[in-house]
């Protein structure tokens, strides 16, 4: 645990702001590309840019974690970081600490920078191909993976599945200013409301909404301020204000 410790930290303490760097590049209206040559970034599939709560920037990748200073990129491997597999699939900042999930697993750095992973093998884990991660309000965190819906609340495990779920492909999950789990699938969206410890759940395809979801394939979703709940699908973007869509 204390090398977990050790590289977690380490994970925080090497990157530094890209702020700066950021708004002179948007003032001078100028683009960089990033390769293998001139940066020293891994040739991959990038999945993921996020920031960490310090302002740090830290990239997920189909062959590691890699962060950047605001002079050089440093390509952190799984040897050098507590990680289920090298190919990220994406990173959450939420309140109990940062989440990386991989396609084994995810890893939750504390915010006392103390790593754990945690694998289907050794957990109530359902599937290890960790797509999308959010923690309520009630500090459950939610896991979507290719096999449905894990909840960890404390110790505890449980697991939502079929037919409650469109689709056990999990894409995205946001938790809703009204406190509800928006779950989007490979075939549909799922609204996930918790009353007295039951959960109900409503179900929106293309189908049922009068063609209002421009496709059943949801790969993204987005609450704005105004409470809309924004997807963004295979074919393009459909808007929800609770009663209508728009697309």
């Amino acid at each position: 645990m204390e090398y977990f410790t050790r590289q977690a930290r380490r994970f925080f303490g090497i990157v530094a702001s890209i702020a700066f760097t950021t708004q002179v590049s948007a003032q001078q209206s100028c683009w960089t590309n990033l390769s293998t040559q001139n940066s020293g970034i891994p040739l991959a599939q990038y999945t993921e840019v996020a920031l960490l709560p310090n302002g740090n920037v830290v990239m997920g990748s189909s062959e590691g974690l890699i962060s950047f200073n605001g002079q050089q990129f440093d390509f952190l491997k799984p040897s050098d970081f507590p990680l289920g597999s090298k190919n990220i699939a994406t990173i959450e900042m939420l309140p109990s600490g940062v989440y990386i999930g991989s396609d084994h697993g995810y890893t939750w750095v504390d915010n006392n920078g103390v790593a754990s992973v945690y694998v289907q093998s050794y957990t109530g884990l359902k599937g290890d191909s960790v797509r999308s991660i959010a923690e309520d309000s009630d500090g459950k965190i939610w896991v979507g993976t290719e096999q449905g819906l894990s909840i960890k609340d404390g110790l505890n495990w449980s697991y939502v599945n079929t037919p409650d779920l469109p689709s056990r492909q999990v894409q995205d999950i946001i938790v809703r200013s009204n406190g509800d789990i928006a779950v989007a699938t490979d075939n549909g969206l799922t609204i996930i409301s918790e009353s007295n410890g039951a959960f109900t759940f409503t179900q929106y395809n293309r189908q049922n909404t009068n063609l209002g979801i421009l496709n059943n394939d949801i790969k993204v979703l987005h609450e704005d301020a105004s409470g809309d709940l924004w997807l963004g699908t295979q074919y393009g973007i459909s808007v929800f204000d609770g009663t209508n869509w728009t697309k």
